[in-house]
């Protein structure tokens, strides 16, 4: 699917390899400005044993969601240890770098939010926390409601993060109504299998899938399954991932 006035739904495999120069790494990028994201850009990096080369937004912030692997990232100077299901955060204008020591691949879903060299939409009062803390554990946060399913807020204004919100969903068997949100999203399904009904098309999803849904675009993902599906938001402007501009009665 390829229309950005409709959205956007690729699985990585679809996606080209690209190597990062002179490390054991590799990436894709699912969502950029090319298929209509104004405002985010997400890439699924691989890490193998190593460090990676130490490296610099000036401008954007990176927030990280961990999905398989263990490491550690440093930031500034600062190790922050890296486990599956976490967020970090990497404020504007660090240094940073990340540092695989096992044999198992480190696979990090990031997302750059404003893209570089755009200036950021609107922002979010925050501030960085005053013990230094950048990781978000998914197992701490509270699961809170919206509708029949839950979500988690991962990284936000709690870590200084002031222009998206992470989150992860929670998405048992079950149909949500089509809705519209007023933020622009990027989605990765992280666990699980279902379909998008978005732009007038039945869209298959599943673990690795990545969706990007522009602003009041309607919508709804169904999981026909017993396994709920998790899937991992960020969205710009922060806000609530529970709000929504519309939803269709049922």
């Amino acid at each position: 699917m390829d229309s950005p006035m409709r959205g956007y739904v690729v699985h990585q495999d679809d996606l080209t390899m690209m190597r990062v120069p002179k490390v054991n790494a590799s990436f894709r990028v699912p969502i950029n400005r090319s298929v209509g994201c104004q405002n985010l850009l997400q890439r699924v990096y691989y890490y193998g044993q190593g460090a990676s080369e130490v490296m610099r937004n000036d401008d954007s912030e990176d927030i990280l969601y961990v999905a398989s692997g263990r490491g550690t990232v440093r930031i500034n100077g600062n190790e922050h240890a890296l486990e599956p299901m976490m967020g970090a955060f990497v404020p504007p204008d660090s240094d940073y770098q990340i540092v695989n020591p096992h044999d198992d691949t480190l696979v990090i879903i990031s997302v750059l939010t404003p893209q570089p060299g755009y200036p950021p939409t609107q922002q979010m009062d925050a501030a960085l926390r005053a013990d230094g803390m950048l990781t978000v554990r998914e197992a701490d946060q509270e699961a809170l409601p919206a509708g029949n399913r839950t979500f988690k807020y991962m990284v936000n204004h709690r870590v200084g993060c002031r222009n998206a919100t992470q989150f992860i969903g929670f998405i048992p068997t079950s149909k949500a109504p089509v809705h519209t949100h007023t933020y622009e999203e990027v989605i990765y399904i992280v666990d699980g299998e279902g379909v998008i009904h978005v732009g007038g098309q039945d869209i298959p999803v599943r673990k690795g899938s990545s969706i990007y849904l522009p602003p009041l675009l309607p919508h709804c993902i169904e999981n026909p399954h017993e396994q709920p599906i998790r899937l991992l938001g960020v969205f710009c402007p922060a806000g609530d991932p529970g709000s929504k501009a519309y939803e269709e009665k049922a």
